[in-house]
């Protein structure tokens, strides 16, 4: 993993010969987080409200496949099939996501609907999701 911050002349650099627990993303992440002196990102996990869920809600498409997105007891639930096990999604406000360690999602909303979002990992640009037609 080669990570460069232009801004701060900082440059990260990590080698690894196995695929461990722990990601080189995810250590560039840390070394980043750490250097660069930048808090974790708090989960606060608020509760959603039948309309925000329904505005978050739909089956959206990326180069990694599909992931549906649906409402439970004031969350938002992801999942990547049909019939797949599902994740919960931490809401930070204002259209963002914790995914996991590490991972947010930032929806992008148009007329009160999420068309579609962005998902960074360590502060990496790593995906792209963006609404199904007719959804």
């Amino acid at each position: 993993m080669l990570e460069y911050y232009p801004a701060d002349d900082l440059t990260i650099a990590v080698l690894t010969n196995s695929e461990g627990p722990v990601s080189a993303l995810t250590i560039a992440g840390r070394v980043a987080r750490a250097v660069l002196g930048i808090a974790p990102t708090a989960k606060i996990d608020q509760p959603l409200s039948e309309a925000e869920i329904a505005s978050f809600s739909g089956k959206f498409d990326s180069a990694e496949g599909p992931a549906i997105l649906f409402g439970e007891q004031g969350h938002i639930r992801v999942k990547f099939a049909e019939n797949g096990p599902s994740l919960p999604l931490q809401y930070l406000g204002d259209g963002a996501f914790v995914a996991g360690p590490g991972t947010i999602s930032k929806c992008y909303m148009k007329n009160g609907r999420s068309q579609g979002a962005a998902i960074y990992t360590e502060g990496l640009f790593m995906n792209a999701t963006w609404r199904e037609a007719g959804n």
